[in-house]
């Protein structure tokens, strides 16, 4: 399948509202579409992609989702946000409860590898139009979650349970909020 820029570029105008997310929507095409990522598979299957291909891509489907204007929270994570001084309505950085020092991980609900496998099985043979919304739905079926170290270290870091978000969570007793944190600023990775 040959990329279409006009029909990316178009895409992206239609559907994407979020800027950092259009360019990465169409950084996320142009990977999966790669003729020598293309050969790879061929050759010897997922286990095969590796090196910069594999950091560069995971790269990019992380940030789109982290790009979103809002992420979710664990209960426990909002508990001790909240001792620290967060007002859900505020908008912050999304910088500022993030790092080591923070007591805080931003969590993919679906972690990325499981995201660029699904996005690696659609069928390269159908329509580019048709593609790009396969593309689109994988791609926005994710969010973030905040949730404390402390849970980051029981939950199931890359695989679902039974193919659910929520039963990963669930196996790892953690309960998501209804609270959201509304972000902006430079997207941590």
């Amino acid at each position: 399948m040959l990329i279409d820029v006009n029909k990316i570029e178009k895409f992206c105008k239609d559907n994407i509202d979020n800027r950092d997310q259009r360019v990465l929507f169409y950084n996320i095409i142009s990977l999966l579409l790669n003729p020598f990522r293309m050969d790879e598979i061929r050759e010897g299957g997922y286990s095969r992609i590796t090196g910069d291909y594999k950091y560069i891509s995971s790269n990019c489907i992380a940030k789109y989702s982290l790009s979103l204007p809002f992420y979710y929270t664990s209960v426990n994570a909002l508990s001790l946000l909240k001792e620290k001084g967060f007002n859900e309505d505020e908008i912050i950085r999304r910088r500022e409860w993030y790092g080591k020092s923070k007591g805080f991980v931003y969590d993919h609900a679906r972690p990325v590898n499981i995201t660029r496998d699904l996005l690696l099985d659609i069928d390269t043979s159908i329509d580019f139009d048709d593609y790009m919304n396969e593309v689109f739905k994988i791609l926005n079926d994710d969010y973030v979650v905040v949730i404390t170290r402390e849970e980051d270290s029981i939950l199931p870091t890359s695989t679902l349970i039974d193919g659910s978000v929520k039963k990963r969570y669930e196996s790892a007793n953690i309960v998501i909020s209804d609270t959201v944190m509304k972000v902006i600023g430079a997207i941590p990775r």
